[in-house]
């Protein structure tokens, strides 16, 4: 390439790059769908050193990570191959895979190994995806570029910019593709990295600190940020816009237009269908107000990490329906779900489940050790079609293995699964119910649960839903005893026991002092009512 260039253009080619972040991104390293209106005024805000914290926040594919995590981390050591830089992702192998791009770059872009030959690594330093090192002067321990996941220990290591790339990012369902939110466990791993992050920096204010994201919820780490740290500058754009108020989001309702012709209004329709009108606010709207609108709000989620012993059990199992049984990957899952309740304190706690695709024989092996294991009051079964069949294979199992449990058929033939889960809703505002943080799915399932839509998986949260008429009929059983025992004095306490004795004494004509001569009764000569009581 440097016959076909000539020095003075390599010099203007560096010059420019130098200058401009924005050409760098798309001349050099051949990122050409950066829009200049988009793009354009995030890369000169970038440019300015004297910023220090940044947030950037874009719609899902608009390039954010191409922008903010390589192109602008090559950009500055390109400039400066001293420089120290630590990329931060949800996981350190998402974080490796972010530096093995910029790996990538260097041994691939010729353009870019023509115009700083100075920094292109000889073979004599670190060179992989877990840590990168230009062609420096600085001796210090640390990389060019490092990786980090929120769940890594980095400890004796400094940064001059550290950049949270997506921290917070989604799962997917395995049976429909579709995008599932983060739990609120992973939100507080996030917002929690964040935190501790200061240590790490070179300097506490000439530093970088850059976050990179999208909107998940209300109080995920942009939120928490926005609340609690007002200095970082906000670099934010909407694929719908206020028309003429850039970086003002709004929905079509609203007058929102599309900003950006690669997602024209017909794109984010066709989005905004697929994806329903919650998450598309959140992920191209940057719209967080719509999270008010979910029906198991994030706030409903609680966790424990022990209960105390002497609770009572309740095992459910929702069957998967007879065509979907077996092992295949697109078939729905059978769910096998305990909870324990704590009458006195009004609690309920997820204490096991299991979310398989199983033939039957492997699915009662599941209940019967959600059985011998928690030792449940009753066990709750859908019997509707096929899942009767289930149950008279269960009773055989029980006289074979001589393991006798009061089994309960659930019938919701008139109830629909919508219906049955809305019904979990009021116990999880109420903060009566409470789960491990290990119980991602329940959670992910719980927080993109909607009535009005099907798709996905609901078999756990469908499972917990057939444990509310027993908590229900376990607390109603306990305000009853509570009722009977306030209405009775005599067993209130000890006062009330020795007032009882006391009225006794004094009315000698009650029992036990109205029996009368025991040998007149029995010859039947003197009635009870004509006893003669004789004083003591």
């Amino acid at each position: 390439m440097s016959e076909v260039l000539s020095e003075v253009t390599i010099k203007q080619l560096r010059q420019k790059s130098d200058e401009s972040l924005f050409f760098f991104a798309r001349a050099i390293l051949g990122f050409k769908d950066l829009d200049i209106d988009i793009h354009l005024p995030i890369c000169k805000a970038l440019e300015d050193e004297s910023t220090t914290r940044f947030m950037v926040v874009l719609p899902r594919s608009w390039f954010k990570s191409s922008l903010a995590s390589i192109a602008y981390s090559i950009w500055r050591a390109c400039k400066n191959p001293n420089i120290r830089i630590l990329i931060v992702q949800n996981s350190m192998t998402n974080a490796k895979k972010k530096v093995g791009s910029i790996k990538q770059i260097f041994d691939t872009n010729g353009l870019l190994q023509l115009l700083y030959p100075e920094v292109i690594n000889k073979g004599d330093r670190p060179w992989s995806a877990e840590c990168l090192v230009l062609n420096r002067t600085l001796s210090d321990p640390e990389g060019t570029f490092e990786p980090a996941g929120t769940g890594t220990a980095t400890t004796s290591r400094h940064y001059d910019i550290i950049i949270e790339d997506d921290t917070v990012a989604p799962d997917y369902d395995q049976m429909t593709g579709e995008i599932q939110q983060p739990t609120q466990a992973e939100i507080e791993k996030a917002i929690g990295w964040h935190k501790m992050c200061h240590p790490l920096l070179v300097h506490p204010t000439k530093s970088q600190i850059i976050i990179v994201g999208t909107r998940w919820a209300k109080e995920d780490l942009i939120g928490w940020i926005q609340e609690n740290s007002p200095n970082y500058k906000l670099l934010s754009r909407s694929a719908r816009e206020v028309h003429g108020k850039i970086g003002v989001a709004a929905t079509k309702e609203q007058g929102g237009v599309a900003v950006w012709d690669r997602f024209s209004d017909e794109v984010l329709t066709e989005l905004e269908l697929a994806l329903g009108p919650f998450m598309f606010a959140l992920l191209y709207l940057n719209i967080a107000d719509s999270c008010d609108n979910i029906i198991f709000k994030r706030a409903y989620i609680q966790y424990y990490d022990t209960i105390k012993p002497g609770l009572m059990y309740c095992t459910t199992l929702d069957p998967a329906p007879s065509d979907s049984t077996g092992k295949n990957t697109d078939s729905d899952y059978n769910a096998i779900l305990t909870t324990a309740i704590d009458v006195v304190e009004n609690k309920m706690y997820v204490v096991h489940y299991n979310q398989v695709r199983a033939d039957p024989g492997e699915v009662i092996d599941l209940l019967f050790n959600h059985v011998n294991a928690y030792k449940p009051s009753v066990v709750r079964v859908e019997s509707v079609a096929y899942q009767k069949t289930l149950i008279y294979w269960i009773r055989k199992r029980q006289y074979a293995d001589n393991n006798m449990f009061y089994i309960e058929e659930v019938k919701n033939a008139r109830v629909s699964k919508s219906a049955r889960i809305l019904a979990l809703q009021p116990w999880f505002a109420a903060g009566h119910v409470f789960m491990k943080r290990h119980h991602q799915d329940l959670e992910r399932q719980l927080m993109s649960f909607n009535p009005a839509k099907s798709l996905g998986h609901d078999d756990i949260i469908d499972a917990l839903s057939m444990h509310v008429d027993f908590w229900s009929k376990s607390l109603s059983l306990r305000r009853e005893e509570e009722k009977q025992r306030v209405n009775t004095p005599a067993y209130n306490d000890a006062s009330g026991v020795l007032e009882e004795l006391l009225g006794r004494c004094n009315v000698t004509k009650k029992a036990p002092y109205d029996i009368g001569n025991m040998r007149q009764r029995a010859l039947g000569k003197l009635p009870r009512k004509e006893v003669v009581h004789f004083a003591s």
